[in-house]
C-alpha cells in the first residue's frame, strides 16, 4: 500500500535529492543537473509551496515519489504570454512530479497528483500549472488524463550530463482549473 503526504519537516530531503538525480541525469532525458539550483528548487518547494511524498505504507522511510509546488512566480522561464495569471504568488506550479523508476507505471504519480490536486483546492487555488517535456508521453497522457489542457510551449536549452554539450527540450505547458 501507498501513503502520500506533504512533508513539511525535509524529512525526505536527501531522498528526494537523489531521486530528482536518478531521474533527470539518465536516461533519455538525461541532462545536467546543477546542484545549487537543486537545492535551491527542493528548499523552495518545501517553504513556498509543499513537498509531496509518496512512500511505502508498511515502510515509510521508504520513499517512492515526490512532487514539487510552488508559486509561478518563481518560474524563471514561465512564459508570461501562455496564460493571463494576475496572481502569480497565489497561482501554484507543479514543478516536478518523480516515481522511482522501478515504481513506474503502477499509478503512483496518478495518486500524487490527485491527492496535491485536493490540497490545492481546499487552499482555494483556483488553477494549476505544469509543464512536460512533449517526448515524454506517459507524462502527458496522465496529465491530460486528469484535466489538463496544453496553453503554450516552449523551447529549452538543456546542457546534457557532461555539462558542456547544449541540446533542446521542446516543453509543452499545461493548465487546469481547479
Amino acid at each position: 500500500m501507498l501513503k502520500i503526504f506533504r512533508d513539511t519537516h525535509y524529512q525526505f530531503r536527501e531522498e528526494i535529492r537523489k531521486l530528482y538525480l536518478d531521474t533527470f541525469s539518465k536516461g533519455e532525458s538525461a541532462q545536467h543537473v546543477d546542484s545549487e539550483e537543486l537545492d535551491n528548487e527542493i528548499r523552495l518547494a518545501y517553504e513556498e509551496g509543499m513537498m509531496m511524498v509518496a512512500v511505502d505504507e508498511n515502510d515509510e522511510t521508504k520513499l517512492n515519489g515526490a512532487l514539487f509546488v510552488y508559486p509561478l512566480h518563481y518560474v524563471e522561464r514561465f512564459n508570461p504570454q501562455l496564460s493571463e495569471v494576475q496572481d502569480k504568488m497565489h497561482t501554484p506550479y507543479i514543478a516536478e512530479i518523480m516515481v522511482h523508476e522501478k515504481l513506474r507505471g503502477k499509478g503512483i504519480g496518478r495518486k500524487m497528483l490527485n491527492k496535491t490536486m485536493s490540497l490545492l483546492k481546499e487552499n482555494r487555488s483556483k488553477e494549476v500549472f505544469i509543464r512536460v517535456w512533449k517526448r515524454n508521453i506517459n507524462a502527458l497522457k496522465l496529465y491530460k488524463d486528469t484535466g489538463f489542457e496544453i496553453v503554450g510551449k516552449m523551447l529549452h536549452t538543456k546542457l546534457f550530463p557532461d555539462n558542456q554539450t547544449k541540446f533542446f527540450m521542446d516543453k509543452l505547458y499545461l493548465k487546469r482549473g481547479l
